[in-house]
């Protein structure tokens, strides 16, 4: 997995999208889980790519009902995001966002709480 892989990764972007729209949940789980492992071995963990592709994984699971692995990776992109682009950058507020409507699938309602009232803050 290098550079040449980088159409191959947008493809399969378009593609899970695609799944997204005709309801295809568990096709797009699929693509969006081999996108986050190409991203991270072309990009690095760090990358803003590598993040995004986490959590449309993240998503793709909130989706299947799949919650607490939601929150796990919801929690850790929230975190890289919070290091890497700081705590105002819409790409973290947007995590900070969703973490929260975890937390509420959950039934966490101090912690969406709480987060819910950071992101309006920091907007």
């Amino acid at each position: 997995i290098g550079l040449k892989d980088l159409p191959t990764i947008y493809v399969r972007h378009r593609l899970a999208n695609i799944f997204k729209d005709g309801g295809f949940w568990l096709e797009k789980q699929v693509l969006d889980e081999e996108i986050f492992v190409i991203c991270k071995k072309v990009f690095g963990e760090h990358h803003s790519d590598t993040l995004d592709s986490m959590a449309n994984v993240a998503s793709t699971y909130y989706a299947l009902g799949k919650v607490e692995s939601a929150e796990e990776l919801e929690k850790e992109v929230l975190d890289l995001r919070k290091k890497t682009m700081g705590e105002h950058h819409p790409n973290t507020l947007s995590s900070m966002n969703s973490l929260a409507c975890v937390y509420l699938a959950l039934g966490k309602f101090e912690n969406a709480k709480k987060l819910g009232e950071d992101v309006l803050e920091l907007r």
